[in-house]
């Protein structure tokens, strides 16, 4: 059903759908339960292994954030990181994110484990004022060594603002924790902008190495960011690495490091420990 209202103002009109109540209602739910669920706890941490090209061995992982539904179980984070975004819970969300992060990786260091762990951070995490002081005060107080903590941010958002960025990013590479470019080559860099901020790494997105064994093109973009990256003295992590053949051809252009399904797809920190860690210690390498 659809009804039509009028506005006197220039005698225009709109229309409004019925539905659109429900739709309206359904998104205000989702906001409480996800706002609940910050609060709650209901929410975990999953890692993926990041892998040393060179060596074969594991150098560190990324923290991606989950939800814990008590209804529809695990849930991922394109259902509720857009809304968090979009109802001004993701600074909540990311405040969690990092002091949760953090915990887990002081836990591995008591254990006797060497790896470094990146985090994700959004724009607006970027744009707080309070971030770098709420950085400073969680190295301080879990007393977690440098250079084993990193964030992650994408390269929309970093080329959107890359003058706050530059500031702000160098401000906390001072405590010790590198900056790495998510889902590097999706967006337009500008090269002058990029030989600027103070990135350490760069995460090729994956949308170049799912077809890097058949399409030469993407090969050639592949080695054209590894050596960029080697130019402005960064590393380059390729992500979404799900094939031998893949694994091959990167390590083949110099790629520094990788992530995906082709070692294991995120998992719990249990999993994730009984896996790489234990058992591992004279495996790992020294943080760098």
């Amino acid at each position: 059903m659809e009804i039509v209202l009028h506005k006197e103002k220039r005698n225009d009109y709109c229309f409004y759908q019925t539905d659109m109540e429900a739709e309206i209602a359904e998104r205000l739910e989702m906001e409480r339960e996800l706002r609940q669920a910050i609060e709650r706890d209901d929410l975990v941490l999953f890692y993926q292994p990041k892998m040393d090209f060179k060596t074969g061995l594991l150098i560190g992982a990324e923290a991606l954030v989950r939800r814990e539904h008590p209804g529809e179980g695990i849930i991922g984070p394109n259902v509720f990181i857009p809304l968090a975004e979009e109802s001004g819970l993701i600074n909540k969300l990311s405040d969690w994110v990092l002091e949760e992060g953090v915990r887990q990786l002081k836990t591995w260091i008591s254990r006797g484990y060497k790896l470094t762990l990146a985090l994700n951070l959004s724009v607006k995490d970027l744009i707080a004022e309070e971030l770098y002081s709420q950085l400073e005060n969680l190295m301080k107080r879990n007393k977690l060594p440098r250079n084993l903590l990193e964030i992650e941010i994408t390269e929309s958002t970093l080329m959107n603002h890359p003058e706050l960025m530059s500031t702000e990013l160098m401000k906390i590479k001072d405590l010790g924790i590198s900056v790495a470019m998510d889902d590097f080559g999706s967006g337009y860099s500008s090269l002058n902008n990029l030989r600027r901020l103070p990135v350490d790494v760069l995460k090729i997105d994956r949308s170049f190495i799912q077809d890097i064994e058949t399409d030469p093109s993407d090969g050639a973009i592949v080695s054209g960011i590894i050596a960029l990256a080697g130019t402005l003295s960064m590393e380059t992590v390729a992500e979404g690495a799900e094939t031998e053949g893949q694994k091959k051809i990167l390590k083949n252009l110099g790629c520094n490091s990788f992530q995906g399904y082709l070692v294991a797809k995120p998992q719990p920190a249990d999993q994730f420990e009984a896996q790489f860690l234990v058992n591992n210690k004279t495996t790992l390498l020294d943080t760098h």
